[in-house]
């Protein structure tokens, strides 16, 4: 079996850099600890800001926001 696997679930930072295949991993990191690696989600996407959810749950004053929500 060659490629991604379907049902495959991956964080936001994963799948930005399967969608853009030219961007390198390095260039999105937490903006809180400067690490690239880990669970991350977009801040906001107009600046570019990247923080891992571990990060925001230490830091009360950012959170994340949904435009999407889904329920079972």
């Amino acid at each position: 079996m060659h490629g991604i696997p379907e049902n495959t679930w991956f964080c936001d930072r994963c799948w930005e850099l399967i969608q853009d295949k030219d961007r390198k991993c390095t260039e999105i990191k937490c903006f809180l600890c400067d690490e690239i690696d880990g669970l991350m989600k977009c801040i906001d996407k107009e600046s570019g800001l990247w923080a891992h959810v571990i990060c925001v749950n230490w830091n009360p004053d950012i959170y994340f926001t949904n435009d999407e929500k889904t329920h079972l």
